[in-house]
């Protein structure tokens, strides 16, 4: 349950004595689990470490806010903004980020297994090593996103936009990537066994050492920048566009 004296200290929305008050006592637990923060502007605040687990902050602004190492399980910030805002191993599992503005933040190491992201602007947002299992990206924005080693095992980025995005290393494992454009992506040593990427646009992405066994490419467009060591084993091609010679670099076909 929410501490209602914290709570009214933000809701006051006095960032500066709140900032200078948890600098001076950061080891005291910050409370806001079922709180009600709708529409609220908390930008620039530091809730690191914050408990808001089921917090209501839909349309909140929320810029450059300070969210590491908070728990926001199954919070609502559905149309927050979120722009630049620091959101480092904070454990967003089965929250709601339904066309959330995250444009440039930072989720290294973040959980949000789960989460529903869609329609979300992820542009040039940062999701290094973070866990996005069963995550739901559909129609998301998230050129240039970084996902160096993320987890979107079983994820859902149909119709998402991810060109110029860094996939490297990532666990796409089972993840639907439907009409996806990953055009310009770095998907270098990447995890896409069994992932269904039918009608997918795989122009100039690098596959170097990705492994796609098993993976659905019917209709997609396979015109990559390099496959050199990728595995195509088990691969469903009906109907997909590709260029031979590019295609005998395989190791694995």
């Amino acid at each position: 349950m929410a501490n209602q004296e914290q709570l009214g200290q933000i809701i006051n929305g006095d960032r500066d004595s709140w900032n200078a008050w948890r600098e001076a006592n950061p080891s005291v637990a910050i409370d806001f689990s079922g709180a009600n923060l709708t529409n609220t502007d908390l930008s620039d605040f530091n809730l690191s470490g914050a408990n808001l687990k089921g917090a209501a902050l839909n349309g909140s602004y929320l810029v450059i806010v300070n969210f590491a190492n908070a728990n926001l399980v199954n919070a609502d910030l559905s149309g927050c903004e979120l722009r630049n805002a620091d959101l480092t191993n904070a454990d967003l599992s089965q929250a709601q980020l339904l066309s959330a503005d995250l444009t440039a933040a930072g989720l290294q190491g973040a959980n949000l297994s789960g989460a529903n992201l869609s329609e979300a602007n992820l542009s040039s947002t940062n999701f290094n090593q973070s866990n996005l299992s069963g995550a739901d990206l559909s129609k998301a924005q998230m050129r240039s996103a970084r996902l160096m080693m993320a987890n979107l095992s079983g994820a859902n980025l149909n119709e998402a936009f991810c060109k110029d995005a860094d996939f490297f290393k990532a666990n796409l494992s089972g993840a639907k990537l439907t009409n996806t454009a990953l055009e310009i992506a770095t998907m270098t040593s990447a995890n896409l066994r069994g992932a269904d990427l039918t009608g997918a646009n795989l122009s100039d992405t690098d596959l170097e050492n990705a492994d796609l066994t098993g993976a659905n490419l019917s209709y997609a467009t396979l015109l990559p920048r390099s496959m050199i060591g990728a595995n195509l084993d088990d691969t469903i091609t009906e109907g997909m566009l590709f260029d031979v010679d590019m295609l005998g670099q395989n190791s694995h076909t």
